[in-house]
């Protein structure tokens, strides 16, 4: 992983590490500011869900990769190097939210309302979190002609050196910060309903992880066309869908959303 910064001795910043570190900061700053978040969440429940939130992610990230490329392992003691390996922000994406759901659930907070105004800013984090993929070279694209392509030379870069790829770390932190975009603005103006924020970022989360993946270089095939993270994603999308279409069209998530907090 190329270094931005030499600090001292054996110690470097990170320009992948910083990036998500400056990711979860905005999301903190942006989330604490949400007037509808006051009512359901304190801030000291907020630093706990994100710290709980990097540590399942983490956790769901490095699953979800070794489970993609578990044919490349040379030993099952790999399965186990968490420092080593790779990264699936897939991965972290599902994990999360299931995590995050048993918390909430357990210490009485509302987990549908609560959800709803976390995903207005999940995308700004994913959008931040993406340029550090893009500055290490991970989760490069194939190669291309195209006016976008980018070719890496240092030699500490994760991508393939010396040929011009599509830079698939920015499309998907453009898209993620348009998405942003919606849900800041129109998306929470116009979905009301509780669950359908939620369940509208899982849809169009998972829409923008399957079509960028058909321009990565790193993609782990399970048939002809489709690759391992691309059915995830659309797992993701379909969940979203179901999630979507029971807070419009059914009062389930209405009422639980309205049960108060012991």
């Amino acid at each position: 992983m190329p270094l931005s910064m030499h600090i001292f001795g054996p110690l470097s910043l990170h320009i992948y590490g910083a990036m998500i570190a400056i990711g979860v900061s905005a999301f903190i700053v942006a989330f604490s500011f949400d007037s509808e978040r006051k009512k359901l969440l304190t801030m000291d429940q907020v630093f706990t869900l994100v710290s709980l939130s990097i540590i399942s992610g983490v956790l769901g990230g490095k699953l979800l990769y070794l489970a993609e490329c578990i044919g490349e392992l040379n030993s099952l003691s790999e399965l186990f190097s968490f420092w080593n390996t790779g990264f699936s922000v897939l991965g972290a994406f599902i994990a999360v939210p299931l995590f995050i759901s048993w918390y909430m659930h357990k210490h009485n907070i509302l987990i549908i309302p609560s959800f709803d105004r976390v995903v207005i800013y999940v995308p700004l984090t994913f959008a931040i979190s993406r340029l550090g993929c893009f500055f290490s070279g991970c989760c490069y694209g194939i190669p291309t002609n195209c006016l976008t392509a980018v070719m890496y030379t240092d030699p500490d870069s994760l991508a393939p050196l010396g040929e011009y790829i599509h830079p698939t770390q920015l499309y998907s932190a453009g898209l993620e910060f348009l998405l942003f975009i919606f849900m800041f603005t129109s998306g929470q103006k116009k979905l009301k309903k509780p669950g359908q924020l939620f369940g509208a970022y899982f849809i169009l989360m998972g829409i923008e992880r399957f079509i960028v993946d058909f321009l990565r270089g790193d993609r782990t095939l399970i048939s002809d066309s489709f690759s391992f993270s691309q059915v995830a994603a659309g797992v993701v999308g379909m969940a979203g869908l179901i999630i979507f279409f029971l807070a419009t069209f059914t009062r389930s998530f209405s009422s639980s959303s309205k049960n108060r907090r012991s």
